[in-house]
């Protein structure tokens, strides 16, 4: 991936600027957003971690009940940071800019 060019980060300035001018509302909105997921994210995968290590500590005790916990905690962890991440906001599930040897059709 190309860094941007001085040019491009100064346009990409004035939209943003030009953005909270033109509806601040929106503009909070969209920005909380980020935060809201990044939160999400990070929650969701100290989850996962914690259930993973409760499963390790269920094999390790031989405690079956704390295994199936952690394994739960896990599934639970990794849905809820999951959860609301479409592919459009993914930086790889941008749509398909058309190279050589894609299908244009649907």
């Amino acid at each position: 991936m190309m860094p941007l060019s001085e040019h491009e980060k100064d346009i990409l300035r004035q939209m943003e600027q030009s953005l909270h001018e033109d509806d601040p509302q929106f503009a909070a909105r969209m920005e909380g957003q980020a935060w809201s997921l990044m939160r999400r994210i990070v929650l969701g995968a100290l989850c996962v971690v914690c259930g993973f290590l409760a499963v390790i500590a269920g094999a390790a005790l031989q405690l079956m009940y704390l295994g199936v916990a952690g394994f739960a905690v896990m599934v639970a962890g990794g849905y809820y940071a999951s959860f609301g991440i479409s592919p459009s906001r993914l930086p790889f599930g941008r749509p398909s800019l058309g190279l050589p040897g894609q299908s244009q059709h649907i």
